[in-house]
């Protein structure tokens, strides 16, 4: 189990990502520079709030029950969706929406990997949760690779 843990934390802290540049953003776009130090900021704030979630996630041993990542995930993903909220109400500079659309695609699929895992170790099937690590070990690449193109820090670390 502890090869799981390892991709679990994974999984928990790239969450955290950005949201939909065009989804309820309000005010002009900002430059790509303010929109990256806004972005980095909420999810630095983010990172701080999954800690203890993944603090307690390194916790586990590798005889702990795969139904125990349950409670830790949903805590997890429910901080990351608030941070996702605040994302989204940034004004994304448009002459990126390009660059930003390939890494929310990514941003979106990691967080319904996220659910999807937290709903398998609930149900303690095993197996899925196995799956749903492996699926992350491809999207937790691009997605930093992604993050670190368009020039995000905090957004592209874990």
């Amino acid at each position: 189990m502890r090869r799981w843990l390892v991709a679990v934390l994974g999984t928990a802290a790239l969450v955290a990502g950005c949201g939909d540049a065009d989804s309820g953003s309000t005010g002009d776009p900002l430059t790509k520079t303010e929109y990256i130090a806004k972005a980095d900021g909420i999810c630095r704030e983010v990172n701080t709030a999954t800690k203890p979630f993944e603090d307690r996630l390194d916790a586990l041993n590798e005889d702990s029950d795969v139904e125990e990542l349950a409670p830790i995930l949903k805590g997890g993903l429910a901080e990351e969706r608030k941070g996702r909220e605040r994302l989204r109400e940034l004004a994304a500079p448009s002459e990126d929406q390009a660059t930003l659309d390939a890494y929310f695609v990514t941003a979106d699929k990691t967080l319904e990997l996220g659910a999807a895992l937290q709903q398998a170790a609930a149900a303690s099937d095993e197996a899925k949760v196995k799956q749903l690590v492996d699926d992350n070990e491809d999207l937790d690449p691009e997605q930093k690779r992604l993050a670190r193109k368009y020039g995000f820090r905090f957004c592209a670390i874990n």
